[in-house]
C-alpha cells in the first residue's frame, strides 16, 4: 500500500508518499511460508522474514545511491517494525510523492 502523508513544522508543510510493505502480507501467506519451510518455529520464520526485509532494504539503498537521476523516485528513509500478532515485519519507506 502507498499512502500520502503530510507534516507541518514551523508553518511549512511537506508532502510525501509512504510505502507500506508487510512481510508476510497476511495470515495465509504466513501459513504458506510455514509449509514451504516445513516449520512453525518462530525463530526460523523470523529469520526468513528478516532476510526478506533486508533484501528490500538493499533495493532501497541502491535507489538512494542513484537519487537525482531522471525518472528515479527520490527515497528519504526506511523503517522496520516487528509484527506483534505473528512473526514478521512491517516496512515503511518514505519517498517522493509523484
Amino acid at each position: 500500500m502507498i499512502y500520502k502523508a503530510q507534516q507541518t513544522v514551523a508553518g511549512h508543510t511537506d508532502t510525501c508518499a509512504i510505502k507500506h510493505i508487510s512481510i508476510p502480507k497476511d495470515e495465509s501467506e504466513h501459513f504458506a511460508v510455514m509449509g514451504q519451510l516445513s516449520t512453525s518455529d518462530p525463530e526460523i520464520l523470523n529469520s526468513f522474514y528478516q532476510q526478506t526485509a533486508e533484501s528490500i532494504a538493499n533495493e532501497y539503498y541502491i535507489q538512494k545511491e542513484i537519487a537525482g537521476k531522471d525518472h528515479i523516485v527520490q527515497v528519504y528513509d526506511i523503517m522496520t517494525i516487528p509484527k506483534k500478532d505473528m512473526p514478521g515485519l512491517d516496512l515503511f519507506i518514505r519517498m517522493e510523492l509523484l
